[in-house]
This record gives C-alpha cells, sequence and structure tokens, in this order.
C-alpha cells in the first residue's frame, strides 16, 4: 500500500473519531468535575442545549422573514428612497445620523 493511501486512510478515521473522542472527553470531564453525575445528565444537558438553539434559530428565521416582509410592503407602498451612487448612500446614511467605522 502507498504512503499516500496510508495516510489518507489515517486521516480519515481521524475525521470520523474526533467528534467521538471529544463528546467522549466532554462526558467524562462533566461528570469527573462534579458538574454531573452521570452520563445520562450529560446528555440531557446536551439535549436541552440543542433544543434551545433550534429555538433560537427558528426565532431568528422568524424575524429575518417579518423583517423581509416589512421592506417588501414598504416597497409596495413607495415608501423607499432610491440610492443610485456611493455619495448618494453616503449623503443618505449621513443624514440619517449613521456614522462611519
Amino acid at each position: 500500500m502507498s504512503r499516500s493511501i496510508v495516510t489518507r486512510a489515517n486521516s480519515a478515521r481521524r475525521w470520523l473519531f474526533s467528534p467521538l473522542l471529544r463528546a467522549h472527553c466532554g462526558l467524562v470531564a462533566g461528570i469527573e468535575s462534579g458538574q454531573f453525575s452521570n452520563a445520562s445528565e450529560v446528555v440531557r444537558e446536551g439535549l436541552r442545549l440543542l433544543e434551545q438553539r433550534q429555538q433560537e434559530d427558528k426565532a431568528k428565521i422568524d424575524w429575518l422573514r417579518n423583517a423581509a416582509q416589512e421592506g417588501i410592503d414598504a416597497i409596495e407602498r413607495g415608501d423607499y428612497t432610491a440610492l443610485h451612487s456611493r455619495a448618494e448612500i453616503r449623503s443618505f446614511v449621513r443624514s440619517a445620523g449613521g456614522t462611519r467605522r
């Protein structure tokens, strides 16, 4: 077997098992630190965090959809300012109280 094939195989193994090893180390560390009393508590906390993140992601998506709809509604009723150049944009931002970073 050539060296490059072995290197790729080892790399694939590391890629595949790395998340499992990190998860195992996190499990053990959480229990050894006394933060959790057993693996089941660690898994439950992980699932709770995953559910929380999914809810936060959904809230962000809902907010973005609402903001996009507000923009579409404003355009449909003609409530917008057309800007055609960088100079117009700068002027508009300055007049609105924006600052340049």
